[in-house]
């Protein structure tokens, strides 16, 4: 099981910066967005990671996002979370760090009702959701062997090339 430390304060700055920059709405209800540092169990003997830090969908992630439940954000948590691989993030640059931070703040968004008005909780906090990627290639190598262009994982990544090319993959779609 991972442990878990309270993101430091310029973390939680850069948190604020990428919301006043890019997350306007988030930054108009005032949602507020805590961070924590999650690492790894470690081996006595090796001292080598045991398992990730995160995981999502079962796989090593390098940070999740989660929306706080009202009983907690009751207690004075945030509003939402956001988890970090604390064993990687020292070695990221800066800029890394942003993107990656940024990424977990567009998976928030602020829930509005049909007539344009905030949707708000029993405590008036903004109601939020989760936002599902725009696109999330997943498979297996072993099939896309198997079956070629017949496969799932192959049609998915030739989509997302085709769709995102230059945007994502840094290249032009063929």
């Amino acid at each position: 099981m991972p442990t878990y430390r309270r993101a430091d304060a310029e973390t939680l700055a850069t948190i604020e910066e990428l919301i006043d920059e890019y997350h306007g709405v988030l930054k108009d209800c005032a949602v507020r967005v805590g961070a924590l540092f999650a690492f790894a169990p470690r081996d006595e003997e090796t001292g080598e990671p045991k398992n990730p830090a995160i995981k999502k969908y079962g796989l090593p992630a390098v940070a999740t996002v989660r929306i706080v439940s009202q009983r907690d954000r009751v207690s004075g948590l945030a509003d939402a979370m956001v988890v970090l691989d604390g064993d990687a993030w020292r070695g990221w640059s800066d800029a890394h760090q942003r993107a990656v931070i940024d990424r977990q703040l567009q998976h928030i968004e602020v829930q509005i009702d049909d007539d344009g008005n905030v949707k708000t909780d029993d405590c008036n906090r903004p109601k939020l959701r989760i936002v599902p990627p725009d696109y999330l290639i997943s498979g297996f190598r072993l099939i896309a062997e198997r079956y070629g262009d017949d496969s799932l994982e192959r049609q998915e990544a030739r989509m997302a090339l085709k769709v995102y090319g230059e945007s994502v993959f840094g290249l032009m779609a063929q």
